[in-house]
This record gives C-alpha cells, structure tokens and sequence, in this order.
C-alpha cells in the first residue's frame, strides 16, 4: 500500500493519460476474455454444418474484434512508454533536488555515480509495477471471477478442481517472500556497486595512464562484477525454482483437464467445442493465478526499489527557514570547534573579520582551511562554539538566502554545470566588462568573438584550468555581495595576473569583507590580517 501512497501524487499529476491506459487496456482485456467463448462456439457450429455466409459473418467477427486489439495495444504501448518515462524522470528529479538541500557530509561518505544509477533505476521499477503490473493485476483478479462463472455453468467438476490451485500459489508465495527480497536487494546493491566502480575508473583515465593501473583495477573491476554476477545467479536460481513449480502446476492441471473432458466426449457428454471453451478458461485461470503471483513477486522488487527511495527522502534537508540578513558587517568565531571521524580539524578558534579588511587564511595542506571556508557559508552545522554574523547564530539564519544574497564564493576547483558561459556568470553585461578590464582578461576573451553565444562542452573539457578559474573569479568579483571568499584564487592563473588580483582584492576589501585562502606571499602580503589555520 506504501507503493501506492508514493505514487498517488504522480498519478494524478498524469491523470489524462491514466485514464486512456486504462481504457484501452480494459477493451483488450474485455476483447481477450470473449474471445475464447466464441472460439468454442464457432467449433460447435462447423462440426453441426456450417454454411458459408455464416462462417463469412463469424470471420468478419474474428477481424474486428483482432483488429480492434492491435490498435488499442498498439496505442496502449505508445502512451504506456512515455508516461513511464515522465512518472519516472518527475520521482527522480524530485530526489535530485531533495539531495541537493541535504548536508554535504551525506555526499563526502557516498559515490554520486552509484546514487545517480540507484534513484533513477529504483524510480523505473515503482513506475513499471504501478503502471503495467497494477491494471494486470485487476485484469487478472477479474479474469478468474469471469473465468470461474463461466466455468461454473460449463463443468462444475473442473472448476472446483481448478480452484483448488488457488491456495498452493498463495502458499507458494509467502514461502518464498522473505528469502526473494533479500536476494533482490542484495542483488540490486552489487550491480549499482558494479557500475559505480566502471564509471570510476572510465573517470579516471589519465591517472590509470600515467600510473600503468591497468591490471590492478582490471582486478578491482572484475571482483566487483563476480559478486554481482553471483547475487544475480543465486536469486535466478530462486526464480527459476518458483516459476517450475508454478509450470509443473500448470501441466498438471492440464493433463487433468485433457483426462476428463476426453473422457466426457468419448461418452458424448461434452462437445469438442465445449471443451476448448472450458481448457481455454481453466488456462486463464491458473495463467491469471501465476501472474498474480509474479506480481507479488515484481511488488517485492519494487518494495526494495520503494525503501532505498525512502531512505533517501528521510535525509534531512538544510532548513529553509530562519533570519534573513540583508547586509552583514561582520563574522565572529567563539571556542569554534569541528571534527571529521576520528580527525580533530579545527580546535577551539576565536576570531573576527570585519567589513573594510582583507583577511587571508594560511596553513599547511589538510589542516582545515577549506573546512573553516565551508563552515563560514552554513556548508556543514555540526560544529560546537558559535559562529555570529552580525551578531546573530548561523544556525538561525536562512542559508539559502545567505549564500544567494550575501556571500560571493570562489571554490578551489568550481564546477561549471553550465552549456553557456553567460549561464554560468549569470551574465550581466556592465558588471563582467567591468571585470574583464579591472583583471587584463581581454584576451582570454577576444577568441569567443561572442561571450553571449560560447558554449561550453560537457565537463568544460574545451576549458583548461585556467580558463576555468579566470571565469569563476569574474564570477565571484561581480556578484558584490557583502562578503568575499575565495580559495586559492591563485591556482592555475598565470603570474602576471597575481598583481592585478592583490590591487583587486585590496580595493574590494574596502566594502566588504574579504577573505582569501592561499599559500602565495603577495596576497599574503597586503592582507590586512591572516590567520593561520593548524598552527
């Protein structure tokens, strides 16, 4: 029922074309049901003589009602194949966006490749179950209701033996239900696993190159599929076990039918055509039967599907709530304390940047000035002490409005998720010339003719290193919010652009607060104050 609950908000979001699967599914499943019962009859007939004109009418009958079944399933499949697509994209994007307000150590203990295959795999199984085996299952549920009538009024005798399968699936079922989940979730767990560790090492490619991995991580790779490919073969296995016993209930059945009908014609007590009427329906009962319990069997995979989906959605998100700071003049730190598992990165640290200044912060490598960097913007909230800006607690104030409003940050290594440089500048024309001149970027630029209309390619692999940061500084210096950060803003800019960024940096500080990460003496030179970290 939790499936359903899921789903329900989705389902009504596509109602219109809920409602025309339905439908077309109801007229094949009505179409597919009569057409047995016509079958037999038209039997009866030819063995009793048949004219010609009739047997023409009973034709046309047969191609209307085939006819009619081939376009509502072939207009079924299509509309079937894109609410699919869309039910799943809109699951998906909504636990995109819910993981991206989620706090960043989630992401620093889990590999973004694996959860991306896991959500968007775990979305497709719900969508599949709801859409295709949920109308099978009430198709299936009223073919046995229909079946039995039926078969009730043709041979009572064979009816209530084929009914007496009904309980041996139910049984079969519960005796299997725990172990298939199990297995079904182990399974799904080692082959997310398994694509994960593929696209890391396709990621990596140069690193492989340049160290000659090559038979290492071939190793790596191949374990992680053995264990893979033996979850998927031990629950093959279970599958295989269920599904042969449901077929050896099947030809017993069968055999059962076929004994006693041939027996009831021999002694003229039953027609030919009767008895493929009643083999036809005893089939569709225990074929119903089976696939009853497959979908008990698929609602098992997608129970999986549904608490790893889960489990994701009772992440906690950052707070959209708290105090908004319209300007914000300065930044104290009071008996700061903060840890990683096992590892004491910042201990017990005062200090304050103020509006006017130019901070930098200096350190060894690893001694957590990144991490000051990311606890200063509301990143990470499990620190002890306080952090106050303008006075008030951080945790009190909306970090969303204060990284969109108040802070202008500059990573050490920025993502650009953008196709078009003006997107990921969040192009204002006056502002980014303003920058481009102030930094001598003019002939970083000159080559694109158009910055408006330059696209960058996927992973801005037209884009080096220094080009990348040339862009995320313009980015950063343009914003003009209160307060300035940016992290080794130095790296991979060439040197005669270090005196253009100190003469920037020392004219920003004088209305914001400024506060730069880096190992270079120049910066560190016309700082107003530096804090070293891990000293």
């Amino acid at each position: 029922m939790k499936v359903f609950n899921f789903c329900s908000k989705y389902l009504q979001k596509n109602r219109i074309e809920c409602f025309s699967i339905v439908l077309f599914s109801f007229t094949s499943w009505v179409l597919a049901l009569i057409s047995p019962f016509f079958m037999g009859k038209y039997i009866d007939y030819l063995s009793r003589g048949a004219d010609l004109i009739s047997i023409g009418k009973f034709v046309m009958f047969l191609f209307v009602i085939w006819g009619t079944q081939i376009i509502t399933s072939y207009y079924n499949g299509i509309i079937l194949s894109r609410l699919s697509s869309l039910m799943t994209y809109q699951i998906s994007d909504e636990l995109f966006d819910h993981l991206k307000k989620v706090n960043i150590s989630f992401f620093e203990e889990n590999d973004s490749v694996y959860l991306s295959k896991r959500i968007i795999s775990d979305a497709g199984r719900i969508v599949q179950f709801i859409l295709g085996n949920c109308i099978n299952f009430i198709a299936s549920f009223l073919s046995i209701v229909v079946s039995t009538i039926l078969l009730l009024k043709l041979d009572r005798v064979i009816c209530l033996f084929t009914l007496c399968f009904i309980p041996i699936y139910l049984l079969l079922f519960r005796l299997f239900k725990n172990d298939l989940y199990l297995q079904i979730k182990e399974c799904y767990e080692k082959e997310n696993r398994f694509f994960s560790e593929a696209s890391n090492q396709l990621k990596s490619v140069k690193t492989i190159k340049i160290n000659g991995w090559y038979e290492k991580l071939r190793k790596i790779m191949q374990l992680s599929f053995d264990e893979y490919i033996t979850a998927q073969v031990r629950q093959n296995k279970l599958r295989g076990m269920i599904n042969n016993i449901e077929r050896a209930i099947s030809y017993i059945l069968s055999v059962v039918v076929f004994a006693y009908s041939g027996y009831l014609i021999i002694n003229h007590r039953l027609t030919v055509g009767t008895f493929t009427i009643i083999n036809s329906y005893a089939s569709k009962i225990l074929a119903s039967l089976s696939g009853l319990t497959s979908m008990k069997r698929t609602y098992t995979d997608t129970v999986v599907a549904y608490d790893q989906i889960q489990q994701l959605l009772d992440l906690e998100e950052e707070s959209s709530e708290g105090i908004i700071l319209s300007k914000i003049n300065n930044i104290e730190l009071k008996h700061l304390y903060f840890s990683f598992p096992g590892k004491e990165v910042i201990k017990d640290l005062n200090y304050s940047f103020c509006k006017g200044f130019l901070y930098t912060i200096t350190g060894n490598n690893g001694v957590g000035k990144s991490t000051l960097l990311d606890l200063l913007i509301g990143l990470r909230d499990n620190y002890s002490g306080e952090i106050l800006l303008n006075g008030i607690e951080l945790r009190l104030v909306n970090k969303y409005s204060l990284r969109e409003n108040n802070i202008a940050f500059l990573e050490q290594d920025t993502s650009i998720l953008f196709s078009k440089i003006t997107e990921f500048l969040e192009f204002d024309e006056e502002a980014t010339r303003k920058w481009i001149n102030n930094f001598g970027f003019e002939e970083f630029f000159e080559p694109m003719n158009n910055i408006a209309s330059h696209e960058i390619k996927l992973n801005a692999s037209n884009l080096s290193g220094g080009e990348k940061q040339i862009l995320s500084i313009i980015r950063a210096f343009s914003k003009e919010k209160d307060i300035l950060i940016l992290d080794e803003p130095d790296t991979f800019i060439d040197k005669k652009y270090i005196e253009l960024l100190c003469r920037n940096l020392k004219e920003e500080s004088k209305d914001r607060i400024v506060i730069v990460v880096t190992h270079d003496k120049r910066i560190i030179d016309i700082a107003d104050y530096n804090l070293e970290v891990g000293k």
